[in-house]
């Protein structure tokens, strides 16, 4: 490029550093170097010294976290966690741009699927290479959206670990624990997937774990905190919600069956999920499960 910024910075009375940023044109510097001379003699030095030029200043916006997330921002008690999230298809990758865009600077994700072009309609994904793997593509955006967050991608089977954890012994599991400790304050898990909702609930993660999961169609949403996630999901789902399989969707080049549903379904209620979930998380709500159900009068709130 034919120019490159300065940035000059300097204190102002709020302790702050303000900024102003000039062009340098790299064809037209606005140094030069003259010869310096003694006695009318030339010392063999040069002397650099700044041209008589106007100077091309250009806008510059402040973008430290507190500008940055402002108006927007989430607690600091959930911006401040390590988040892992499992599971970034419609549902997870929704909830990994929720908290990004909120200000949360830690996040990690897994999921072992690739992305294809029928994830892209309901899902935060684009289609700039559509076989893309689920994780790099998402975070990407992530690093796009908010110039602090930082992102961790688990691509080695995280959930058959998990799997596999949870059938080990109480000494075992304990250490286990503490690994989850040691490098998460909250799981998310949104794999819709109940062996793994099983085993993170044996391993007793000394940690927050919640389960967010839709029905098919989207006509409900439904919640669940540690440590009463497993049996309350399964009980919701075999009893209380009409889940029809019947017509489950089983779009081409998907792993799995899925559901019908459209980005608008999923959205409305997970956002309005998302809003109790970390009200709940940062204490001003009381945590309990819940589901999100739908009717021609409107969303509905249930908590269990």
């Amino acid at each position: 490029s034919r120019y490159f910024p300065l940035f000059i910075g300097y204190h102002i009375p709020t302790g702050r550093i303000s900024w102003n940023v000039a062009m340098i044109d790299l064809e037209d510097l606005p140094t030069e170097g003259v010869a310096e001379y003694k006695n009318n003699r030339k010392t063999g030095l040069w002397i650099s010294r700044f041209k008589d030029k106007p100077i091309q200043w250009v806008m510059a916006n402040d973008i430290s976290p507190e500008y940055f997330f402002g108006r927007g921002s989430l607690p600091s008690s959930i911006t401040d966690r390590r988040i892992l999230i499992m599971g970034i298809g419609a549902i997870g990758s929704m909830v990994a741009h929720t908290l990004v865009r909120g200000g949360c600077t830690e996040i990690s994700l897994y999921d072992f699927d690739i992305k294809h072009p029928c994830n892209i309609c309901r899902s935060e994904y684009d289609f700039i290479c559509p076989t893309d793997e689920k994780m790099s593509n998402l975070a990407g955006q992530l690093q796009r959206i908010s110039p602090y967050v930082n992102i961790t991608l688990y691509k080695e089977h995280f959930d058959e670990y998990v799997k596999l954890a949870s059938q080990q012994t109480s000494d075992i599991k304990e250490i286990i624990g503490k690994g989850f400790r040691d490098h998460f304050d909250l799981i998310i898990d949104c794999t819709t997937d109940d062996d793994v909702m099983y085993a993170l609930e044996q391993l007793n993660l000394p940690i927050d774990v919640v389960n967010i999961s839709i029905s098919n169609h989207a006509n409900e949403l439904v919640c669940a905190f540690s440590p009463s996630i497993y049996e309350f999901v399964r009980g919701v789902y075999s009893h209380s919600i009409k889940n029809d399989p019947i017509d489950i969707f089983y779009p081409t080049g998907c792993w799995n069956p899925t559901f019908k549903a459209s980005y608008n379904d999923i959205a409305s209620k997970l956002q309005f999920a998302l809003k109790k979930i970390i009200g709940m998380l940062a204490g001003t709500e009381y945590r309990q499960n819940f589901i999100i159900k739908e009717d021609s009068k409107g969303l509905h709130f249930e908590t269990w």
